[in-house]
């Protein structure tokens, strides 16, 4: 059993099977920092945010740069009604990570949830500079300018994340503007596979919450605060 196999497990949505094969490679290798990171993504879709937490306290005892370990501390901190933890876990990732379009976009959605509008929108607008394709964040932030009174400003924002959410025949799909969680609800649905040996995890977890791929389940599943 090999971290990539446990990835696969879980893009397959077979978390429970993930989780036992990841305690048997993590009581193997006790030091693999991955291992306790990806249990804890089978952790987080299973619900189990207590076990999640303590197997991302341990990554990052660990490795104490490992951003992608903050982002999903702060994940796990925002369903477990930490906000001021995880927006503390969202500013660690940022700093580690400044390149990284998801790192802003995942703290845009927790300072919104603070209130914190116009510094969310700052974030938004620096996570499309790095992802002009970043459907996600284009509707976000039209949400957010929505709530300040920038209604023409916002429909263009709607309009882009319209013409950017296409599934793979060039179809238009049918959004409702509702605002999208980029956090850990989306299936992993572009995880690596045997073909593809050598992406790294800043790479996938860029994949895993900005792709196209899926992105019709994506507006549809995951709710978080709705357009007023």
């Amino acid at each position: 059993m090999n971290i990539k196999e446990a990835i696969n497990l879980i893009n397959n949505r077979s978390f429970e099977t993930a989780v036992l094969q990841l305690d048997q490679l993590i009581e193997n290798v006790p030091n693999n920092v991955e291992a306790y990171y990806w249990r804890s993504v089978g952790f987080l879709h299973l619900n189990q945010l207590d076990k999640a937490l303590i197997d991302l306290n341990t990554a990052i005892d660990k490795f104490d740069e490992y951003a992608d370990a903050y982002t999903q501390r702060g994940v796990v901190n925002f369903h477990m009604g930490q906000l001021p933890l995880a927006l503390d876990d969202m500013n660690k990732a940022v700093e580690i990570d400044p390149k990284n379009p998801y790192r802003y976009s995942s703290r845009a959605y927790i300072k919104g949830h603070f209130k914190q509008i116009e510094s969310a929108i700052e974030d938004y607008k620096t996570a499309i500079e790095l992802d002009p394709d970043d459907a996600v964040a284009h509707n976000n932030l039209g949400l957010l300018e929505e709530q300040l009174g920038y209604g023409q400003m916002a429909q263009k924002r709607f309009k882009k994340a319209d013409q950017l959410s296409v599934n793979n025949n060039g179809e238009l799909i049918e959004t409702d503007h509702t605002a999208i969680e980029p956090l850990a609800q989306k299936e992993l649905d572009d995880a690596p596979s045997e073909a593809d040996p050598n992406i790294n995890l800043t790479t996938l977890l860029k994949q895993t919450f900005t792709t196209k791929k899926g992105f019709n389940e994506y507006w549809t599943f995951v709710k978080g605060m709705f357009r007023k």
